[in-house]
């Protein structure tokens, strides 16, 4: 896969994180997985503390 290749599907599949409905759409993806893994360079951040906590929310809530 060329450098061209992977920049083209990572911003076709990219989800911003800055809307709600960005969190809709990444708990629909998750379905019911069992197991869910985010991006190493979440780690740490305050930003990912807090999208798990509503992704974790939300999908406490569906099931």
């Amino acid at each position: 896969m060329s450098d061209r290749s992977i920049i083209e599907a990572l911003q076709r599949e990219a989800i911003s994180l800055d809307r709600t409905d960005s969190i809709d759409r990444i708990v629909a993806d998750i379905g019911d997985a069992s197991i869910v893994l985010l991006g190493e360079a979440t780690h740490g951040t305050q930003e990912f503390y807090r999208m798990s906590s509503i992704v974790s929310g939300r999908k406490s809530l569906k099931s």
